[in-house]
């Protein structure tokens, strides 16, 4: 069980999660990427932002600064959040100017994840709560969110999701890394953020 636990755990890591929603969402909301180079160009941007923190992270770890890649440690945690936060808002802040040729939405969820990691990690400086959790959470939310705006039939997806969050939060439990009320928090603080973000996409 900590076997698959941990198998989890690096599957659903929550620096490849943003590019895994990407996709996803991108795949059912036809809405979202209407030409083939902007697609092209949001991933670009996308893999830069889960390779560089992912490097970034790992030259923490090799050098000492954190004792693991998925961060069990809450006093370690500030760093690494800093350096993802950096990458996503740096990105968020090129698209916006931009967002005359992009689906408002699009932006909007480069904003949902720096947002919510930036609450995270505020919250982390007292209290450790579940960052997988917040990234499941975050897919949700921005797939709910989108389904509501375009109109999208992603019922049975969302379905699937919220059973593949239990597992990852369960894996979470399994390995000690978190208590309940951090896994129920980091999920409902990522689907809180991204869902209210996304609806008011004309605000961001």
């Amino acid at each position: 069980m900590r076997l698959l636990s941990n198998v989890l755990s690096y599957v659903f890591h929550p620096l490849w999660m943003p590019l895994i929603t990407f996709i996803v969402a991108s795949a059912m909301d036809p809405f979202l990427v209407s030409h083939p180079q902007v697609g092209r160009f949001l991933y670009t941007v996308l893999i830069i932002n889960v390779l560089a923190p992912t490097l970034s992270v790992w030259l923490m770890h090799r050098r000492g600064l954190i004792t693991s890649t998925t961060l069990d440690e809450r006093k370690e945690r500030l760093g690494p959040f800093l350096v993802v936060i950096a990458y996503y808002f740096i990105s968020y802040w090129f698209l916006r100017p931009q967002e005359f040729a992009l689906s408002p939405q699009l932006v909007a969820m480069f904003a949902g994840v720096w947002i919510s990691l930036l609450i995270s990690m505020l919250i982390t400086l007292k209290w450790k709560i579940s960052i997988h959790m917040l990234a499941q959470g975050g897919f949700i939310g921005t797939l709910m969110a989108l389904n509501q705006v375009h109109f999208l039939n992603a019922g049975n997806i969302v379905v699937l999701l919220v059973l593949v969050s239990g597992w990852v939060g369960f894996a979470r439990l399994v390995l000690k890394a978190h208590t309940h009320a951090q896994v129920y928090a980091g999920f409902l603080l990522g689907w809180a953020v991204n869902y209210v973000v996304i609806l008011n996409a004309h605000l961001f």
